[in-house]
């Protein structure tokens, strides 16, 4: 039974998927911290010494991380195992030189400490990392969680700070309307190449209770649908309704948490990708919208399309475009790599 790594954009459901496979089955159990494969992978693509690999470990299952939206609680991932450091440090493999399957051997360590024959962990958009997983660890099944972009959207700006708009609201909705479509454009790209080892699985419809999508999904994980489904019964904040606009953590209904040409962009945007899924994997609602084309959907669709090529580039340049203060040398690394790809292509 090989690990499960679970992806995707913001507030899609990935991390409920991962909570959902608590063990109870002796097949899989999911870490309950992010599993911080591609920010490990993106600051240490290369490690030659055990000794800071090691290091590394140590700060990995060490640091405190939250465990909860308001951040008030954390908790170090070594709490979640029975296994003394000292003793998990010795029985990692070190061959190496990737952080990757480092990581993913510590992993195995907390399964077996859990009497579990493997381990899930979800990430932050872990897609566009897959090719590296592939070459140092390919036994690790990958999927992208799919939630109703309306919803997702709505959920990443308002998340944390509802009722009150986030800071520098219209660059967070447009960075977040991209990587969501960056996000499920990769992922339907990878299960086309990769259809044994990579999926697409519907949020909406397993909080549906859809039948068909739970059946699919638990025969894909090994596990039993009903684990799945007594996980899922529960109503998630920001759930979209046509006419009464959004579900709201204190309970009510919003429909002004989107603009109509924000419902708009994401029509113009989401919908190839959605068709492409199939249509049924969505909730069908009817939107008032202007239509008017403007220059963020024309910028957006170029960055899709450098996405085809290279998802993290893609990525980059939203990041430089709308918070470029915090990408300056992560620009030049990826810009080096990107490059490498595209010679590669030609000379292919």
């Amino acid at each position: 039974m090989n690990p499960w790594i679970f992806g995707g954009s913001g507030r899609c459901g990935k991390t409920s998927m991962v909570l959902a496979l608590n063990g109870k089955e002796g097949k899989i159990i999911g870490f309950q911290l992010e599993g911080l494969f591609a920010a490990y992978s993106e600051k240490y693509p290369v490690v030659f010494s055990n000794r800071i690999k090691k290091i590394l470990i140590t700060q990995y299952l060490q640091r405190p991380r939250y465990v909860d939206v308001e951040r008030l609680k954390s908790k170090k991932p070594i709490a979640f195992f029975t296994t003394p450091l000292d003793d998990i440090l010795n029985s990692i493999e070190f061959n190496s030189n990737n952080i990757v399957p480092i990581i993913a051997s510590t992993l195995d360590i907390f399964a077996k400490d859990n009497n579990c024959e493997t381990w899930a962990a979800y990430d932050l958009l872990p897609e566009f990392y897959f090719h590296r997983f592939l070459k140092y660890r390919p036994k690790i099944n990958f999927a992208t969680m799919l939630r109703d972009p309306r919803e997702s959207i709505a959920a990443m700006l308002h998340w944390r700070c509802y009722p009150k708009p986030p800071e520098n609201r219209d660059i967070r909705f447009k960075h977040s309307l991209i990587i969501w479509c960056l996000s499920i454009q990769t992922g339907l790209h990878l299960r086309k190449k990769y259809p044994k080892n990579f999926k697409v699985f519907s949020f909406n419809r397993i909080i549906n209770n859809d039948n068909d999508e739970i059946n699919r999904i638990s025969k894909d994980i090994g596990v039993s649908s009903s684990l799945i489904k007594e996980y899922f019964s529960f109503e998630p904040f920001f759930t979209f309704d046509s006419f009464k606009g959004h579900k709201t953590p204190q309970g009510g209904w919003d429909n002004k948490l989107l603009t109509q040409l924000e419902y708009y962009q994401i029509d113009q945007l989401c919908k190839p990708f959605l068709r492409e899924v199939e249509n049924s994997l969505m909730p069908k609602t009817e939107v008032q919208i202007v239509k008017k084309l403007n220059g963020f959907i024309i910028f957006s669709k170029v960055v899709l399309l450098i996405g085809k090529l290279s998802p993290r580039f893609a990525k980059l340049i939203v990041d430089m475009r709308y918070f470029p203060k915090r990408r300056v040398f992560r620009f030049i690394n990826i810009s080096l790599d990107f490059f490498k790809n595209l010679l590669n292509l030609i000379i292919k």
